[in-house]
């Protein structure tokens, strides 16, 4: 018989606090014609830049044929885009269009209702603790391979990538019509 612990897992609360705030995003984004994975896709891509697919399916932790099939609808539906990468010939890199701006600040708005609602009963000073504490856990368990922007200064200069990546795009954008734009959230 298998013999629990789960009152004294960290890893247990912390992957269903996870969970139960991916269900709720989720939910809170139905109808709006965009999925937690699309929004977890252009999260990624804004805060660190461009990005291989092989390098958003490994971070996703998804196969990189369930990236290939997310890519590919972004891509038809304006809001990633695949660039060549300079560096290396054989493989692409994926930016965040213009287009995804009015969609991501949809995103945006339910993210923070959302959040609002996990953290309702939390006081400032217990937030800030939670978050501490999390990027302590992380940080243990680091391996060196990955890095997550979560500060003022993180934000900062992903805001400054997008905004960059939309005067690139504008550049080299050709004339649509409006109605092939997306609707925003």
């Amino acid at each position: 018989m298998l013999k629990l612990d789960l009152h004294d897992s960290i890893p247990y609360f912390v992957f269903t606090a996870a969970h139960a705030i991916e269900r709720a995003m989720s939910a809170a984004l139905e109808g709006h014609g965009i999925t937690f994975r699309q929004c977890q896709m252009l999260g990624m891509v804004a805060a660190h830049g461009s990005l291989s697919q092989a390098e958003v399916a490994e971070m996703m932790r998804v196969e990189p044929s369930s990236v290939a099939r997310l890519v590919d609808r972004m891509t038809r539906d304006g809001w990633i885009e695949r660039r060549p990468d300079p560096h290396d010939r054989r493989r692409n890199l994926l930016s965040v269009t213009a287009q995804a701006e009015p969609v991501w600040e949809g995103v945006r708005d339910i993210g923070l209702a959302v959040r609002a609602k996990a953290l309702e009963g939390l006081d400032e000073r217990e937030v800030s603790e939670l978050k501490r504490m999390l990027r302590h856990l992380r940080e243990n368990l680091a391996d060196g391979s990955h890095q997550y922007p979560d500060d003022a200064e993180a934000d900062a200069e992903a805001n400054r990538n997008v905004a960059d990546a939309s005067v690139d795009a504008d550049a080299g954008e050709s004339a649509e019509s409006p109605d092939s734009r997306l609707t925003p959230v």
